[in-house]
């Protein structure tokens, strides 16, 4: 069994399922011992510790200072990977959206001459100046000026340094080959789920007339056009509902859309549960005919590769999603919902086709969940990710041996 070190932003326990299931699951029992270096809950006080075949470092607490987390966590993790390194081997050290704590990553990996991989799963330091260009803030000027560091830490340091860059998409490949990135280190990795767990979930809706939206309500998603939409879905269906299961950036983000709720007479129709636990929000989505996978056509989103389409499919429900990249790519290949484009009406017409023949929904329900059983379940993408890996290391091994 190979030995990966795997250094992430997420908070342990992990929630993120690219890391909770893909690695955490699937990889460290088929394939490599984990051991990952990351930031604990403020409310866990746990020491390291080993677990089956992943070790967990910690390096910060979710809620240190901004000094701990950018000055003393980066010296962290730098002594405790001096410190396992010394004790045993490590086949590769991937870093994964980090950027400070990335450099360390790939200056100890060239000290010990082991394999860096870097993995992207979101285009962070284009949001950061995204969130400038919506609000001119002094706040977001701050947060511009973090996007510049880590525009450059990522493109000019880690990415052409790194032996293998995991992308979330094609559209991610294509976008980072045009700023310079080496288009042969990139591998693209989609979201997936794990269809086990989804298959505890019965997909027949018990209420027909309900709509799930799941995800961020960050204003930079633009949802008033989801919520526009809506209006037009209540013309035609008055007792329909819509939930908005989520939270946003910030408390502004939320009170935007209410207010859009109010000023539009369908308070009773739109209902905000704040953030829920996964499993909660699953077990509430469960029960309605259709989910909406609205993502706002900008280069920032373009790129990533929605989680929430493929959980909705693997649930066994019609979706109805704007034209992506990723989200036509599945939609056109699953049959397994509508895909339009983005706009209020267009949403509208979507959702109410589906409201309107329930059968139909149920059909598309049942092509997504069987497409991304053989699509996108990790024990699928797992797969993908380990034969990478095998290469990278058959390639190192022989490397040096040619070089003896």
């Amino acid at each position: 069994m190979y030995h990966i070190i795997n250094i992430i932003r997420e908070v342990y326990p992990l929630s993120r399922v690219d890391d909770s299931v893909l690695f955490q699951e699937i990889i460290s029992n088929k394939f490599a011992r984990i051991s990952w270096f990351l930031p604990r809950d403020s409310t866990n006080k746990a020491d390291d510790f080993c677990e089956g075949n992943n070790d967990y470092y910690f390096v910060s607490s979710a809620r240190d200072s901004i000094v701990s987390q950018f000055i003393i966590a980066p010296f962290v993790l730098f002594h405790k990977l001096f410190v396992l390194l010394f004790k045993v081997k490590a086949d590769a050290i991937q870093a994964k959206d980090v950027y400070f704590r990335g450099v360390i990553a790939l200056l100890v990996s060239k000290i010990f001459a082991i394999p860096f991989v870097y993995w992207l799963s979101f285009p962070f330091p284009e949001v950061d100046f995204e969130r400038f260009r919506s609000n001119r803030s002094f706040k977001n000027f701050i947060v511009c000026l973090r996007g510049r560091v880590r525009s450059y830490i990522q493109y000019k340091i880690l990415m052409p340094f790194a032996d293998k860059i995991f992308v979330q998409s094609d559209k991610m490949k294509e976008d980072l080959a045009e700023k310079g990135v080496d288009s042969h280190k990139m591998i693209p990795v989609p979201m997936g789920v794990s269809c086990d767990y989804f298959d505890q979930f019965d997909p027949s809706p018990t209420i027909k007339k309900h709509v799930a939206y799941l995800g961020s309500l960050d204003k930079l998603r633009h949802l008033e056009v989801l919520i526009g939409a809506f209006k037009i879905v209540v013309d035609k269906f008055p007792d329909s509902k819509l939930y908005m299961i989520g939270s946003g950036y910030d408390d502004q983000d939320v009170k935007i859309l209410q207010d859009q709720v109010d000023a539009l007479g369908i308070y009773d129709n739109v209902v905000f549960t704040g953030q829920l636990e996964r499993g909660n929000a699953l077990d509430l989505i469960n029960s309605f005919l259709v989910c909406v996978s609205p993502f706002y056509p900008s280069f920032v989103f373009n790129s990533t590769s929605p989680t929430k389409l493929v959980e909705y499919m693997a649930m066994g429900k019609a979706c109805v999603a704007n034209e992506h990249p990723d989200q036509k790519n599945v939609l056109e290949n699953s049959r397994g919902g509508i895909c339009v484009k983005w706009g209020e009406v267009e949403f509208a017409e979507g959702i109410i086709s589906l409201l309107n023949d329930p059968e139909k929904a149920m059909r598309m329900g049942k092509n997504g969940k069987e497409w991304v059983k053989s699509n996108r379940d990790y024990d699928v993408i797992a797969s993908v990710v380990m034969s990478e890996y095998s290469a990278l290391f058959d390639r190192e091994t022989y490397e040096n041996i040619d070089c003896e």
